[in-house]
């Protein structure tokens, strides 16, 4: 049976089996109208949630583990506790694990990135989780992803706002090649980041 997870701002995590969804031509329906938000929660993302699937999940904090899609799922329109949330914190997009992950990398907003080995990460079923990425005093993560062992590449901002793609490779690559929960290295080009581009077929 397919069902769609859902992480709200709160770190609530929410289902919906796709089957609920009306089909057919027309508006549809709000995706609150299956779930019950707490007063304040705003919805957060969305993901597929099919059996089998994992998710690298984090938050703004630079803490995260990786959770099983099954572990997503609750007949209790009123969501249960999933993510712990820290003060000020926000959850940032889910990245869908590979079927062999190889590099997990994580992105700040002052233009760092830090890659380490897959193995480094913890799978849990709730919580807070381990920390990802080291982090200066006020700043956040932005995003997190998996890359293979050749290259990776970051999608993002120049200074000038406009879009631009990084693609970081061979000996550079070692450079961002460090331990779980250090702060990284600065990417070239003053790039501003936003996400990781998914390698093809990854």
């Amino acid at each position: 049976m397919l069902s769609v997870g859902i992480i709200d701002s709160t770190g609530r995590a929410f289902s919906v089996e796709a089957s609920e969804f009306p089909g057919g031509k027309g508006d549809g329906t709000q995706l609150t109208a299956f779930i019950e938000l707490a007063p304040g929660a705003r919805l957060a993302h969305v993901v597929d949630a099919q059996p089998g699937k994992r998710y690298l999940v984090a938050t703004s904090g630079g803490h995260g583990f990786i959770v099983k899609s099954e572990d997503l799922l609750t007949r209790v329109k009123a969501g249960k506790t999933f993510m712990t949330i820290e003060d000020g914190d926000e959850v940032i997009r889910p990245a869908l694990v590979p079927a062999k992950p190889e590099l997990a990398v994580t992105l700040s907003e002052n233009g760092r990135m830090l890659l380490f080995a897959a193995d480094e990460l913890k799978e849990l079923g709730r919580g807070r989780g381990i920390k990802l990425m080291g982090l200066d005093d006020g700043e956040k993560l932005v995003a997190v992803g998996f890359a293979g062992a050749k290259s990776v590449t970051v999608a993002g901002t120049s200074r000038s706002g406009k879009d631009k793609t990084v693609t970081i490779e061979g000996a550079d690559l070692q450079r961002y090649l460090l331990r779980r929960a250090r702060k990284g290295r600065l990417l070239p080009g003053k790039l501003k980041p936003a996400g990781v581009v998914p390698a093809a077929g990854g």
